[in-house]
């Protein structure tokens, strides 16, 4: 098992984290110095320390770790004033976690006057509590499933230890409770180019053969188009956005037809975190498949009608002909 307790200073991690050490596991304490690392720098160091957790993993050594990407992500942000934008290699993290033995637990307190002593950093009581609401929305939206919640100045730190080794269930009582587990909303992302008519009436086609049917679909478009005169801010959400509904979402059905890159890097993504990628290729013909694509998939459909029927019977695990490039 792999241990990542995450939360703001004084909440307890070091003390939680004595008492995994104290059972066995390997203690690691990844260092967020708030305003000293470039953001190469903190890449670099990120790189290292889960390089070191997956050999561990491998080996099937306890591992616990006091901080680590969703700290970076509050104290870039929050300290450094560092652009959310430049944060993704942390989502790539936390996204190669989820497929690991890891637990991730949030330490977490109440922001009284006691807290703000104990805090012993300057900082005004309305920073402290804005820094609380992040460090609660990044373990919410992780996409690491065993998650828990817990505030050790009400309940006994060993007790926690002891359940969470020897348990690791949900305990419903006032100690501490399971954050909700992210869960697949949409059956289906749907990648698609829609810059001209033809692209948008292939793209109304696919989602209609699929919403007759049932299938719930997260369509980008439908979300908000950004133009390119649009402030960074904008278009970061806006990418996001599509980022978090891919993680949401079941599988990915891709129009390959267009060879627009944002489709293509949505079907990586979705394949390189474990999401089934379905690919749709209406106008390939006799042309060449890339090999990347055709391997990645586990459907491949060159028209309509094997699309539909694939729909009517839930099978999307056919691969139709290719001839590779």
């Amino acid at each position: 098992m792999i241990v990542i307790l995450e939360g703001m200073e004084r909440t307890g991690k070091s003390t939680l984290a004595d008492e995994f050490e104290k059972r066995g596991f390997v203690k690691f304490k990844d260092h967020n110095r708030f305003r000293e690392y470039s953001v190469d720098a903190v890449k670099h160091r990120l790189d290292s320390t889960f390089s070191f957790l997956k050999a561990l993993d491998q080996v099937g050594t306890n591992v616990v770790l006091d901080r680590f990407h969703i700290s970076e992500i509050v104290y870039s942000t929050f300290y450094r004033k560092v652009p959310l934008s430049y944060m993704s290699y942390n989502y790539f993290i936390d996204a190669a976690l989820s497929k690991m033995n890891v637990v991730l637990v949030h330490c977490t307190r109440k922001i009284d006057d006691k807290y703000i002593d104990d805090f012993q950093l300057d900082f005004a009581k309305k920073d402290l509590k804005e820094m609380k609401k992040q460090f609660a929305y990044w373990v919410d939206k992780s996409e690491i499933r065993r998650k828990y919640e817990v505030d050790i100045s009400k309940e006994d730190p060993a007790a926690f230890v002891d359940f969470m080794i020897k348990e690791d269930r949900v305990l419903h009582d006032d100690m501490f409770y399971p954050v909700n587990q992210r869960t697949e909303v949409y059956d289906f992302y749907l990648a698609s180019p829609f810059f001209n008519d033809e692209q948008r009436e292939r793209m109304s086609q696919v989602l209609d053969v699929l919403r007759d049917r049932g299938y719930v679909v997260y369509a980008p478009f439908e979300h908000g188009i950004v133009a390119a005169e649009e402030d960074s801010d904008t278009i970061y959400k806006t990418f996001m956005s599509n980022v978090e509904a891919i993680q949401s979402s079941h599988r990915v059905l891709a129009i390959t037809d267009g060879k627009d890159m944002g489709t293509i890097w949505e079907a990586g993504y979705a394949y390189g975190i474990g999401k089934p990628v379905v690919y749709y290729a209406e106008t390939l013909g006799k042309n060449p498949f890339n090999l990347m694509l055709s391997e990645s998939g586990i459907g491949i459909f060159k028209s309509y009608d094997a699309l539909r029927e694939a729909a009517d019977n839930g099978n999307f695990e056919v691969k139709e002909e290719v001839v590779h490039e």
